[in-house]
């Protein structure tokens, strides 16, 4: 697949629908797989606390993998959506990337953030539990581990909230909202220029 760009027309081509970009396609495949390598080695790299179960002995190796694929993997990830934003409302336009994001951002972190959580916090709980580095009151320590995470959520509230590993859908829906309203704002006043 190729992007073809007219210099003549200042118009960008995308390839038949259907085509698809294989390469970038990879690149997002290579930074999922990035993201499961950065967090298998965190438990290697961190404090003890800071993560569910950590270490006093940092693996150096370890450490510096981990910050070189922090610095760009979350960046490369948001810019690679923008692109494939800007494409669908090339091919189908605004109302159609708004229910698109709806449906594969908004609604499947609202669907997910509580499972997921729930999820996370009953072995993340453990961790700590099991190294010391949460403390509980003797009664509580009687309650079990999902009753424990449940309670932990009922002391939330919105929007002040952990969002855990759903945070990048959170900001996804929210940067797609405002490029959506920029977008239309900036055509509606450069249109209203020209009538």
């Amino acid at each position: 697949s190729v992007l073809i760009v007219n210099e003549d027309k200042a118009s960008m081509q995308f390839p038949p629908s259907g085509s698809r970009f294989f390469a970038l396609d990879a690149l997002r495949a290579s930074i999922l797989l990035m993201g499961v390598i950065f967090h298998s080695m965190l438990a290697y790299v961190m404090l003890p606390g800071t993560w569910a179960i950590g270490t006093h002995h940092t693996n150096m190796p370890m450490w510096w993998l981990v910050h070189y694929l922090h610095d760009f993997r979350m960046e490369l990830f948001f810019l690679l959506s923008g692109f494939y934003a800007c494409l669908v409302i090339q091919k189908r336009g605004a109302a159609s990337f708004l229910r698109n994001r709806a449906i594969r951002v908004a609604l499947v972190f609202f669907l997910l953030l509580y499972p997921m959580k729930l999820l996370i916090a009953i072995p993340w709980n453990n961790g700590l539990l099991k190294t010391g580095w949460m403390k509980v009151p003797s009664d509580a320590a009687k309650i079990d581990l999902t009753r424990l995470a449940i309670n932990q959520f009922l002391l939330e509230t919105w929007p002040n909230i952990d969002m855990g590993h759903l945070w990048f859908l959170y900001y996804l829906a929210w940067i797609s909202a405002i490029f959506v309203t920029l977008r239309w704002l900036i055509m509606k006043f450069t249109l209203a220029d020209f009538l």
